[in-house]
């Protein structure tokens, strides 16, 4: 009887096991995350298919190859663009992704696009690899991990992020391990733990033509001219928020032309307010006396 019991509970066990799978963005677009038929389990020419009729869910892994859009709720393991062939994902303004991770150019010399509409939640981090990867979010990210632009060095090429929308980042941000990047703000706000802008191996600039960048704390390599030159902030009608006094250090690189205004014609000031013991780095009239707290 107990033998019979054992045999049982194995069997059920068994039965509940799920065992993830690869699916690939099959051909070119339009093809629906939600539509059978968009999706090949062939990983040597996801272009070619053979089509299967399967979608991705939470325990599969999604490689985008082609061009693909989210109009529902998505979900799926773990999401790689710029598989095998240049493409796009679009997450319309209905539309609602749900992942461990994105990791954006994964394959050499194939570019991609994330244009994000709607919502993406993210467990882990989000970081882009190889290739020229561009970001269009004027919806809402939710990164549980980083927001890393460039985890592999050999390949990396450029990244250029636009954001009109809401990005929280538990982790932190970092603006260029190794690719030159571009991150572009005309609206929305952007918050995470620090913001990373202290590579080596990478040229990154921030343009707040708008919206608010509101972290922990900005690192920057202020005893390296050879490496804070390399990063740069331009502010005309956005501001940068950190915790804490930072005046010196951003007065510094105010006065080395690492921060400026209005591309570098307008005036610029680094203001300490020590009821929220926040530093705010703004734009400001020339010729303006900046009050301190």
């Amino acid at each position: 009887m107990k033998k019979l019991l054992l045999i049982a509970s194995i069997c059920m066990l068994g039965a509940g096991v799920v065992n993830a799978v690869n699916l690939y963005s099959y051909r070119d677009g339009p093809r629906y995350w939600d539509v059978t038929g968009s999706w090949t389990d062939n990983a040597v020419s996801p272009w070619n298919g053979p089509a299967v009729a399967a979608t991705p869910g939470a325990s599969d892994n999604a490689y985008i190859a082609h061009s693909m859009s989210i109009t529902n709720d998505a979900e799926c393991l773990a999401l790689q663009t710029g598989y095998k062939a240049t493409g796009a994902l679009t997450i319309t303004a209905s539309g609602t992704l749900t992942t461990a991770s994105i990791t954006q150019g994964v394959k050499v010399n194939k570019d991609s696009t994330i244009n994000n509409y709607g919502t993406i939640t993210l467990s882990g981090g989000f970081s882009h690899s190889r290739a020229i990867a561009t970001v269009n979010n004027s919806g809402t990210m939710t990164i549980g991990g980083n927001l890393s632009f460039a985890t592999h060095s050999a390949d990396a090429e450029e990244m250029d992020f636009t954001n009109t929308g809401t990005i929280n980042v538990t982790g932190f941000f970092d603006l260029g391990l190794y690719t030159n990047s571009t991150f572009n703000m005309s609206g929305g706000t952007v918050t995470a733990s620090e913001l990373r802008m202290n590579s080596s191996s990478s040229v990154t600039h921030i343009n707040l033509n708008g919206g608010t960048i509101d972290v922990t704390t900005v690192t920057v390599n202020t005893n390296s001219p050879s490496i804070y030159t390399k990063h740069t902030i331009d502010v005309t009608d956005g501001v940068l928020i950190a915790d804490g006094d930072n005046r010196e250090e951003w007065d510094f690189l105010i006065d080395e032309g690492v921060f400026t205004a209005e591309g570098g014609s307008g005036g610029i000031a680094a203001q300490y307010d020590s009821g929220t013991d926040e530093t705010t780095l703004t734009k400001m009239p020339l010729g303006t006396t900046v009050s301190i707290h």
